[in-house]
């Protein structure tokens, strides 16, 4: 083929036949000048014609593993021109979709290897390469040594891969994202599918923390009285009722009754013993009284109490 020649294939690129069976993806100036090589491949039987070319496409080769193109050759000074369909040289992995769950704890879900590579196959069983991230989570973030990943991003391969996902609600939702997976091959390295990973996010679990009292003194008089109140519990003691997550008293629990007590104290007009239960409604309705003794002196009287909360439900030593 005379350079002239050669000047006026290039000039008419444009026209070239489509016959050309080429698949994937490769550089677009890299793809012209096969069509054209095939264009000439074909009406050209020349010996010496035809070493040109073949010379043409082991140089492409060379430059872009993905171009698969041969000549053979068949007798005497002849070649004859074969495209190679490039499934026969490699096939694209595939990918299953993967179910993950961040638990009620609240703590950011680590992604593994296991998950994002567990359902990687290869045909030919070449070796899972790089991620390439699809979609994000339209709920949450991910993130990669500390760094949101964003769609389009491309993750290396890691043996220790951890992804972690950080939710941005505490109540249950449900999100996702896909991702594909390069193979290794070293001529054609081919990308699977695109598969989804669905997150089932659950809501947050705080764990309630127990309330506290402390102590409370009330005085009475000589064969008096008292109805000992809700306010007088909640509200009177030192340091008074608190709960962490605000939670109302639900009850309190008589664990000591002072051995040198003068007066008594009465639920319902009954004298209390050890390990009786008084609720926050009957607090409220006035059935927790004392009776000071029939004395001319100063006397003290103690009960010590627990108490817990309505949520809790755990007994707590005021």
């Amino acid at each position: 083929m005379k350079d002239k020649d050669a000047k006026i294939f290039v000039i008419s690129m444009k026209n070239i036949s489509k016959e050309l069976q080429y698949y994937g993806t490769s550089n677009i100036n890299n793809i012209n000048l096969l069509k054209l090589i095939y264009k000439y491949a074909k009406y050209f039987t020349d010996y010496k014609c035809l070493q040109a070319v073949d010379k043409m496409v082991n140089y492409l080769q060379r430059s872009d593993r993905r171009i698969c193109m041969e000549f053979t050759y068949t007798k005497g000074y002849s070649y004859e021109y074969n495209t190679v369909d490039i499934s026969e040289v490699n096939t694209a992995p595939t990918l299953s979709n993967v179910s993950l769950t961040a638990d009620d704890t609240g703590n950011n879900l680590v992604i593994t290897y296991s998950d994002m590579y567990g359902g990687y196959y290869d045909a030919e069983g070449t070796d899972p390469g790089a991620i390439i991230i699809s979609t994000i989570p339209a709920n949450g973030t991910l993130y990669l040594d500390g760094t949101a990943i964003s769609a389009g991003d491309t993750i290396a391969y890691d043996a220790n891969l951890e992804i972690e996902y950080e939710r941005n609600s505490n109540n249950a939702y449900s999100t996702s994202f896909t991702y594909s997976v390069y193979d290794t091959d070293t001529q054609l390295p081919l990308v699977s599918n695109t598969a989804t990973v669905s997150l089932t996010v659950e809501e947050v679990s705080v764990e309630n923390e127990a309330p506290t009292i402390g102590d409370l003194t009330l005085y009475a008089d000589n064969r008096a009285t008292v109805t000992i109140t809700i306010n007088d519990i909640l509200y009177n003691a030192s340091p008074e009722y608190s709960d962490p997550e605000g939670n109302q008293l639900d009850a309190i629990r008589i664990d000591v009754i002072g051995s040198s007590n003068a007066g008594a104290y009465y639920y319902y007009e009954s004298e209390i013993e050890v390990g009786a239960i008084i609720t926050y409604d009957d607090i409220v309705a006035g059935a927790f009284t004392y009776s000071a003794a029939d004395l001319n002196s100063i006397q003290t009287d103690v009960i010590e109490v627990s108490i817990r909360d309505t949520v809790n439900l755990e007994w707590v030593s005021s």
